[in-house]
This record gives C-alpha cells, structure tokens and sequence, in this order.
C-alpha cells in the first residue's frame, strides 16, 4: 500500500466526517431544535412497517434490474440469489460514502458466484447511468417547468445553488485522470448493450418504479411525524436532484447535504425546515430498520429450513 493510497482512507472519511459535522452544527444554530426533539417524540412507529415494505419493493427492483442485464452479458444467476445479496448490501448502500460500501460489497458477492468483474461492474455501470439520466431529468422538469409551483419555494439564487453543488460534485469527479480512463474503459463494455435494446428500455421503467417508491419513502417519513407532506409529484420530482446529491463521494448517502436542498426545495409557510429535518431523521432510521431486519428475516428463514431438512433426514435414517 502507498503512502499516498493510505493518506486517501484517511482524509476521505476525515471530510465526510467534518462535512457532516458542519452541517449538524448550522442545523442546530439556524432550527429550532426544541421542535425537531418535539416532532420526533411524536414519531408513529407504525409507519415503520409501511417503509420496511416499499424498502422490501425497492430491492425487489434493484435485483430484478441487475439480473435483467446480468443475464444480456451471458451471466447465469438467478434472481433470487442477486435478491439475498442484494438484501445483505442494503446496510453498507445506505451508510457509506456515496453508497461505494453496498457495491463493493455486491461486486464481491457475485465474484464469489463466478460473476466476472467486469460484467459485474458493467451492469452496475449501465444501471447508475440510467438512473443520473432519470435523476437529472427530473431536475430539468423542477427546473424549466416547475411543477406544483405552488408548492416548491424555488427562486433563481436557490435554484442556482442546487445546480451549482452538482456541477462542483461533478467536477471533482471529473478531475482525477484515472476516473476519466475508467469512465472510457466502461463505455466501450457499454457498447454490448446497444444489442439489447429492450433491456434499457426496461431498465428505465423499472428505475422509475424505484423513484416512485424512494417517493414513497419521503411520504411516509412526513406521515409518521404528523407533518403535512409535499404532494406525491412533488416528491416524485424532487427525488431526482436528491439522488445527485447522494452519489457525491464527500457525503454518507448525501447527509446533510440532500437535507439541506430539500429545504430549499419545500420549506413553505405549512411546511417548516424543523419538519424537513425531522422527516429526513426519521426517513433514516426507518432505513436502517429495514437494512438489519429484512436480512434478519431471511437468514432466520434460511436457518429454520435448514433444521427442517436436517431434521426430516434424521428421521427418515431412524
């Protein structure tokens, strides 16, 4: 390992840390946090099932996406392993750094299947492409056409604001040369899909069933703190520009910056940044539910049917 590799882990999550931290400690100065602390005491749990449902659709989604691409690059793995693997990644994809700890952690899991790296990697490639595609369209849609004007408190400065954190996140992407070699290496293995255009057209109808449901996610975070929700559209419009923001390397899943749009984006006189806040809290937490129990869930499952066949046979040799 380089002095340079090992300098890199160390100020990566160093920055993530402090961004973080600096985002918490603007929060407390500018809100009222007497109110976010009152809004989550209020928290109806119950909700909490309704989101470990739509996170339970979600991955559904995801898996059904990568097996549908896996399968155009001659990879034979069935779905329902892609959705235990799937499953088990949600933790690392919800809490690391641009969700990298998910992929790794899928990239891994499909090697150890006898998944090529390549095609792998290429397919999550293709998927991100056409879920940034969608993601800035939607913005473009917020954007030029603002939608439920009404209700999105958008002005030039705000909206300019927004642009500019994706165009300095893009751009500190952009600026390492061994990224824009891998961005031309990964375009060229792209091509093999042009073959298949069915599959991307498929792809972008389910990438848009998982927007509709990420939708979701942020309608049931507002319900379960009593707080009155931005419509569904505007949610659905919205996700795209906050889905840019967690792609960024800087941020765990875009914290504290996605919250920081999403203020800019709905804060209304019927709606405070104290209850945007708060949702996004409690959105969250309800993640993390569904990321240890769903995986729970499924290895006690595999567990209980293996004592089953275990114990089937033990009684048929007696």
């Amino acid at each position: 390992m380089t002095k340079r590799t090992r300098l890199n882990r160390v100020v990566s999550p160093l920055f993530a840390v402090i961004l973080i931290a600096g985002c918490l400690i603007i929060a407390l100065k500018t809100q009222d946090v007497r109110k976010i602390i009152s809004l989550l005491r209020s928290l109806d749990l119950r909700y909490c099932l309704i989101s470990v449902v739509l996170t339970l659709i979600g991955v559904t989604l995801t898996s059904a996406n990568l097996h549908l691409l896996l399968t155009k690059v001659g990879t034979r793995l069935s779905w329902g392993r892609i959705f235990e693997i799937d499953l088990f990644s949600l933790l690392t994809t919800y809490y690391t750094p641009a969700g990298s700890g998910g992929l790794a952690y899928f990239i891994y899991a499909l090697k150890k299947h006898y998944v090529p790296v390549e095609n792998s990697a290429t397919c999550f490639v293709l998927d991100k492409i056409i879920t940034v595609l969608l993601a800035v369209l939607s913005f473009g849609i917020l954007a030029v056409f603002k939608l439920h004007a009404s209700y999105f408190s958008l002005s030039r400065t705000r909206l300019a604001s927004i642009l500019l954190l994706i165009t300095l996140g893009g751009s500190v992407l952009w600026a390492f040369p061994a990224l824009r070699g891998l961005v031309r290496s990964f375009g060229c293995r792209l091509m093999v899909f042009k073959q298949f255009p069915s599959a991307i057209i498929t792809n972008v109808i389910i990438t848009t069933a998982q927007f509709c449901v990420n939708a979701g996610h942020f309608l049931v975070a507002f319900r379960a703190i009593h707080a009155q929700a931005p419509p569904f559209g505007v949610l659905l419009i919205s996700y795209g520009p906050l889905a840019l923001l967690g792609y960024l390397p800087f941020t765990i899943s875009g914290a504290g910056v996605s919250d920081a749009a999403a203020i800019l984006l709905w804060k209304q006189p019927s709606l405070s940044s104290e209850e945007i806040i708060a949702a996004f809290m409690v959105l969250r937490l309800f993640l993390l539910i569904g990321a240890l129990t769903l995986p729970a869930c499924l290895y006690a499952g595999k567990l209980v049917k293996r004592r089953v066949a275990t114990a089937t046979a033990f009684m048929v040799i007696s």
